[in-house]
């Protein structure tokens, strides 16, 4: 029989004990965040190729990740260094030309159909040339340092994709193993346990289903507004569309936005406040109805609770919170669902 006083030392030893350990993952909890709930949305796949190989739940799960670069952080990696190479550039080019021509040099390289009305705008603004030419100047050269700063922390972000890929790939390989401790370690009823894994387990799959699937249907109705704009490059301006969808600071919706301002300065006036609205609109609303539609099919959770816990979990944990937001929500209506069904109150 413990005594009342060793039960209180053991109590404070696992506080303590959890104190330091949430220190510890502190700084990788995003990561592993990710990780596992995309080992999660894999785990099936990582199950039916791991019997193909013989039960070589190793080799599957390399086979997976080295997919998992290949398909989905490799294009990503690869657009946004193209992308700001492409801004370096054009903001170099743009500071160049003011230096040695002012405002006027810059308006003369545009395309020809968008001078006279870049001029016109001009004359309205009445600002004076030399302090346009300086700010002009000052915001090219900070974009400049801005961008330069980026591409030098492309480093730390390839570190942290593959401490990510990493994690991944041991969640994978150990995810029965995982899962088999947790109901051993958590006191609670073996059903409570399962319960509670299955609904994060559905959750987990629906934040990836309603990401990716939002982002895959904001790009299509985008390419759509494309094709009536007659806007070029349609394949890069889609995909650079599809990876901001992921973004919740710039969105789909921006890339729609910077594609109707070139097509505008092109000389397609209508074009480009018609595919300015579009994207503002259409691609807007899609975001705003297929996300929370396509997490409710896979969780118990009304749409505009799924839709507000995403909102709450970028505003509480940053872009990681589109993950955690749902995660943390569900186990919260899962565990007073429970409570409320399976612990009636004690009679005194």
């Amino acid at each position: 029989m413990q005594t009342l006083s060793a039960r209180r030392f053991v109590v404070f030893l696992i506080a303590a004990s959890g104190v330091f350990t949430a220190l510890l993952i502190a700084p990788f909890l995003g990561l592993f965040a990710v990780a596992a709930v995309f080992a999660v949305s894999l785990f099936p796949l990582q199950e039916k190729l791991s019997a193909k190989l013989g039960d070589r739940r190793t080799l599957a799960a390399s086979i997976i990740s080295i997919g998992f670069v290949i398909l989905v952080l490799a294009p990503v990696v690869a657009v946004s260094v193209s992308l700001l190479t492409d801004l370096v550039e054009i903001a170099t080019e743009i500071s160049q030309r003011i230096r040695a021509g002012g405002v006027g040099a810059l308006i003369d390289v545009a395309p020809e159909g968008s001078r006279a009305m870049l001029r016109g705008w001009l004359a309205r603004l009445q600002v004076n040339p030399s302090t346009l030419q300086e700010s002009i100047g000052s915001y090219s050269a900070a974009a400049i340092r801005m961008a330069t700063a980026f591409l030098g922390g492309v480093g730390t972000a390839l570190l942290q994709a593959t401490l990510m890929v990493v994690a991944l790939t041991v969640f994978l390989i150990e995810g029965k193993r995982i899962l088999t401790w947790v109901r051993g370690t958590v006191p609670l009823e073996m059903k409570h346990s399962n319960e509670i894994l299955e609904e994060l387990r559905k959750a987990s799959h629906s934040v990836v289903v309603s990401n990716i699937g939002t982002a895959l249907i904001q790009s299509v109705v985008a390419l759509i507004g494309f094709l009536i704009a007659g806007a070029t490059h349609l394949l890069v301006a889609t995909f650079v569309t599809f990876v901001l969808a992921f973004i919740p600071a710039i969105g789909a919706g921006g890339s729609v936005f910077v594609v109707a301002v070139l097509v505008y300065l092109g000389g397609g006036t209508w074009q480009g406040i018609f595919l300015a609205l579009w994207g503002f609109i259409a691609v807007g609303l899609v975001d705003n109805l297929a996300k929370p539609l396509l997490m409710k099919r896979g969780i118990e959770m009304h749409g505009a609770l799924a839709f507000f816990s995403i909102l709450a979990g970028i505003a509480a944990f940053g872009p990681i919170g589109i993950i955690t937001g749902p995660m943390i929500v569900t186990l919260g209506v899962c565990v007073v669902r429970i409570y409320k069904r399976d612990f009636p109150p004690m009679s005194s």
